[in-house]
């Protein structure tokens, strides 16, 4: 039977981690085991993992670094010992074949592999929402190609990403330590590392209910930034973590790239001081026709001047 690591940063998450972990042990033709990493709870959420009482849960309780380093802590803990290893939100609910339908996909491949799949979601009731949606869920299933990871640093969200042991092993071989982690996720660095050393693999086929509510670290509500002055929040901040996320990639790991891929993401690394063609093509039509922005006292052109 496959052995699989499951790594879950947990924070304050005592109203649905319960739920959470439980829909994990339950995995079917797998053997599960749970590393979590408390990132400083202050609530309950210690009290409730240890009452479930499963000797296949590991806890380790740490201080609050945030999410993000929570995350890449727990890639460096995980260590190689698994066939396949896993990230896990803490106020989810997954299906009982969702990481066997991973490792189904992954396990064909001799190579360094990655899967991800689009999310099913739901409210804090686990009722689907059929109106909500990320732009990451339109990206086509199959073998996601490197060329599309220049122009976006996500291709799924991270509570989806399953990946096999080669890939593990040359994750290692970098320890996180400079990584700017106030722009720089696990399911970004997962999304452009994997397609540029290994393969990465796109499903839309949802295993996981994933949950929507006023606490989410992270979620989809895309209305937020529907604004001109939000777009281009987006845009900026798409445009800094793509850049630097390539440029860390190609420094960290180039030994372990293929030469084709090797030359595409240094062109592209070396393009560092300009927009995109994708970018600019996408600020440039939301802007299109709108010639102020909510006060009416800036116009679009110095908005884009300040890019």
């Amino acid at each position: 039977m496959y052995r699989c690591l499951v790594l879950l940063s947990s924070y304050n998450g005592e109203e649905y981690i319960d739920e959470q972990i439980k829909s994990i042990l339950r995995q079917k033709d797998v053997e599960v085991t749970l590393m979590i990493r408390d990132d400083g709870s202050v609530d309950d959420t210690l009290r409730v993992i240890r009452s479930i009482n499963d000797k296949r849960i590991i806890v380790l309780k740490e201080e609050n670094v945030g999410y993000r380093k929570s995350f890449f802590e727990l890639i460096q803990r995980a260590g190689i010992e698994y066939d396949y290893y896993a990230f896990s939100d803490q106020d989810d609910v997954w299906l009982e074949d969702k990481i066997i339908t991973a490792i189904k996909k992954l396990k064909d491949y001799n190579c360094p592999a990655s899967y991800c799949s689009t999310p099913i979601y739901v409210n804090e009731r686990l009722k689907r929402i059929d109106w909500c949606h990320s732009s990451i869920d339109d990206l086509p299933e199959g073998v996601v190609l490197p060329e599309w990871m220049i122009h976006n640093s996500l291709a799924a969200i991270g509570c989806t990403f399953v990946w096999n042991r080669a890939l593990q092993s040359i994750l290692l071989m970098s320890d996180f330590s400079d990584i700017d982690y106030d722009l720089i996720a696990h399911d970004n660095f997962m999304s452009v590392f994997s397609s540029f050393v290994g393969i990465l693999i796109k499903d839309q086929n949802g295993r996981i209910l994933y949950r929507q509510h006023d606490n989410n670290t992270s979620g989809s509500k895309e209305e937020k930034r529907y604004n001109l002055k939000g777009i281009i929040k987006s845009i900026k901040e798409l445009r800094n973590t793509n850049l630097l996320l390539r440029k860390y990639i190609f420094d960290k790991y180039k030994a372990y790239i293929p030469e084709d891929r090797i030359r595409l993401l240094q062109k592209s690394v070396d393009y560092t001081n300009s927009f995109s063609a994708f970018s600019y093509l996408f600020i440039h039509n939301c802007a299109k026709g709108l010639k102020r922005i909510e006060t009416g006292k800036y116009y679009i052109k110095l908005l884009l001047r300040k890019l």
